[in-house]
């Protein structure tokens, strides 16, 4: 899977004293493939500027004329469909000269002066696609109010970004602060955690959740959240999910996407108030039962799909997609926050059999398709909710978590000599202890034995070889020696098909 990762980001939680390039190289060195390093291109066409006026194009209904301002009192008049601007809204600005993405070829592109029904086009005001920060060309992309009109976009928006392609065995590293756990290994530099809201224990009223299959949803939770207001997110944080490839929405709705790409764990919020009875249960579908889903399909629900519903009707599909009936909305006032673990191979089925497998499937259905650790449920509830009462005034009143058959944690006892017999270099034990903490394992010597617990998002994590594999690749693969292979080679046994295919020749 393929995720972006802003580096200014990856700073909040560890300390990068070496170039970026060596960091990429180091991560990749380390299993961790670094498909680039993607820095800002745009040049000095393109600034931050404001819509001072918006007025009807002459001759197109579908077209408007946007009166632009970028800085020193110049304004220019551009044409654009987009439906999404305002007037005092701060948008991206391309001026003739410009180097923009082609929203239908996908490919850069010098901004030339055009006409557009019979009206100049004085340049472009720019949508995510164009500026290559994402897939959205339906909207112009929407800046920070706070942004000085003027200047130039790769000096207040400029993001060097991490491309990591990450492996199924990998499912800690889906996150922001998996990566930042990662580099501060290689590094040799401490890691911050994220701060997290301090969850009440009692059980809110007006909320239950209820799990009815826990082996295709091990562990179910929700948090009840009162005095929600809905608005924008924060400038920082929708430029973030704009440089991690998404497309900010709202307060509520950024967070949730917020938290999945720093924690790597997908959550879903509800309008409380269109839950009836107060109940969010995982359960299988009933035959025949019809879902509208997010995207504004009706879809009929294959048999045993998980779901998530109320008291009387399915709300989404587990970890794959939610229902348009329970969705936020701007009249939100209290949120249904919820978090849950699903059985990946399940719901890697249940996309394909609904068609939303691979890059057509949702950001949450990708992630849950691998095996998530349950212990980020509490987590990545706990974050969230500091977001949402920090950026849209909520409190919380309760939480509710489900978890009948925890995940017994795993503890790895092996000889340090298995080592550097393995890895066929010298790996002092005090040396793989370093590194194991380093990992945040706990890590222990007991006489000529190591004792190794990994981290609790470590879900791949279970034998010796498992152990050696981490202190070989953090003390660096290429310490391994190269050398030709000494003694005599075992000749292969020929299979008697073969032999028979020999002779019938």
């Amino acid at each position: 899977m393929l995720i972006k990762v802003p580096v200014s980001w990856l700073r909040e939680y560890v300390d990068i004293a070496v170039p970026i390039d060596e960091l990429a190289l180091k991560l990749h060195m380390a299993s961790t493939e670094v498909k680039g390093v993607e820095r800002p291109w745009w040049n000095d066409k393109i600034r931050v500027g404001r819509i001072e006026k918006l007025t009807k194009h002459p001759n197109a209904d579908k077209l408007q004329l946007a009166t632009v301002s970028y800085g020193a009192g110049q304004t220019k008049t551009v044409v654009t469909g987009a439906t999404n601007l305002t007037e005092g809204a701060i948008v991206p600005y391309a001026d003739e000269g410009a180097e923009v993405i082609d929203g239908h070829t996908g490919e850069r592109t010098i901004l030339k002066a055009a006409k557009m029904r019979g009206v100049q086009s004085e340049g472009m005001v720019l949508s995510a696609k164009e500026l290559g920060l994402g897939e959205d060309h339906e909207g112009i992309q929407i800046l920070d109010p706070r942004l000085p009109v003027g200047a130039l976009l790769r000096e207040v928006l400029g993001e060097t970004i991490l491309a990591l392609e990450l492996q199924p065995n990998r499912p800690d590293c889906l996150g922001v602060v998996g990566i930042a756990r990662e580099t501060s290994a290689l590094l040799g530099t401490g890691l911050r955690e994220p701060p997290l809201e301090r969850l009440p224990e009692k059980t809110p009223r007006g909320l239950d959740v209820r799990i009815e299959d826990d082996v295709a949803c091990p562990r179910f939770a929700a948090a009840l959240l009162h005095d929600v207001r809905i608005g924008p997110s924060p400038g920082w944080m929708q430029a973030r999910l704009v440089a991690a490839g998404m497309r900010p929405i709202d307060n509520v709705v950024d967070i949730t996407n917020y938290v999945m790409l720093e924690l790597g764990q997908p959550l879903h919020a509800y309008d409380h108030a269109m839950l009836r009875g107060g109940l969010l249960v995982a359960r299988p579908a009933r035959r025949g039962e019809t879902l509208r889903t997010l995207d504004g399909v009706d879809r009929v629900l294959p048999d045993g799909t998980l779901v998530i519903a109320d008291a009387e009707r399915a709300l989404g599909v587990a970890g794959i997609l939610g229902g348009e009936d329970s969705e936020i909305r701007a009249t939100t006032t209290t949120v249904a926050l919820e978090c849950a673990s699903f059985e990946p191979r399940r719901i890697g089925k249940t996309a394909g059999l609904l068609g939303l497998h691979g890059s057509s499937g949702s950001a949450a259905a990708r992630r849950f398709s691998w095996e998530l650790s349950p212990d980020l449920v509490p987590m990545a509830l706990a974050r969230a909710c500091r977001l949402l009462r920090e950026h849209a005034g909520a409190s919380v009143a309760g939480l509710v978590d489900r978890y009948p058959r925890p995940r017994p944690r795993i503890n790895v006892r092996m000889r340090f000599s298995d080592v550097p017999r393995v890895l066929g270099i010298e790996v002092p034990p005090e040396e793989t202890l370093d590194i194991l903490r380093r990992l945040q394992f706990t890590a222990a010597a007991d006489g000529d034995t190591l004792v190794a617990t990994p981290p609790v998002v470590r879900t791949d994590i279970a034998i010796a070889e498992d152990i050696v594999e981490e202190v070989g690749r953090v003390a660096g693969y290429d310490r391994l020696p190269v050398r030709v292979p000494d003694g005599p080679l075992p000749l292969a046994e020929r299979h008697p098909l073969e032999e028979f295919r020999e002779r019938a020749r």
